[in-house]
């Protein structure tokens, strides 16, 4: 890819126009600049028009401060404040201590919103998080202080998931470990949208312990059946 841009950066004007999408800029991780430079030599040229998306670490921050840009925090926020109000705003506890300490309850909000800094999934994450505060009856100072200890870079978030995994019960151990794998794998073979393994799917796979060996045929389920299946695995 670094030659084929090369060839394109050169000063030959081309007799064509090109645009190029480059998603995740910043999972260039051996050398943040091997990714960055042959863009900024791309875009001096006239014909080359490209859109780069990344996570605003400093490399890219500071490459690309002088051309134009798009927060997408700032096109997700409106969503992201919408789902944690209905997801935490709405939990009956948090009525309860928005009637107690209005101020303190908004800052927690505001607070999951501004760290999200427009990845969806951690909102998700984050606002599972509180919840299970709510549940534990936790006073306004605890959940404070979970929303603080909420880990803004989801790689840090998932290795702090993933710590909270090996003290789970060891009978669950395999099972969480299938799932992982699956994970895995879609993420290794760039799993196409028409790929896409439903929660039914994975539902029959876990049904026959993950073992396709035999000769045995998948039974026909109804509609009852199959939502039944996906149950389990959806909690």
């Amino acid at each position: 890819m670094t030659a084929a841009f090369k060839t394109l950066a050169n000063d030959i004007r081309l007799p064509l126009y090109y645009c190029f999408f480059i998603d995740g800029l910043d999972e260039h991780t051996v050398n943040y600049l091997g990714g960055i430079t042959p863009v900024r030599r791309l875009i001096r040229k006239p014909w080359m028009k490209i859109l780069v998306s990344s996570r605003p670490i400093p490399a890219c921050v500071d490459a690309f401060s002088p051309v134009p840009k798009l927060k997408l925090q700032d096109l997700t926020k409106a969503d992201a404040e919408s789902y944690a109000q209905d997801t935490v705003g709405s939990y009956p506890y948090m009525a309860d201590l928005v009637a107690s300490d209005p101020t303190s309850s908004d800052a927690i909000l505001q607070q999951l919103i501004e760290k999200a800094a427009g990845v969806f999934l951690w909102v998700v994450l984050a606002c599972r998080s509180l919840i299970n505060g709510f549940t534990a009856y936790d006073h306004i100072k605890e959940l404070t202080r979970r929303a603080d200890e909420l880990l803004p870079n989801l790689d840090d978030l998932f290795r702090r998931v993933l710590g909270v995994l090996g003290r789970v019960e060891s009978r669950y151990h395999e099972h969480m470990a299938k799932m992982l794998r699956i994970c895995y794998q879609r993420q290794i073979t760039g799993g196409r949208r028409d790929e896409t393994a439903t929660i039914y799917t994975i539902a029959i796979f876990d049904s026959h312990g993950f073992n396709f060996d035999s000769n045995d045929q998948l039974k026909k389920l109804t509609r009852p059946q199959q939502f039944a299946a996906c149950v389990p695995m959806e909690g």
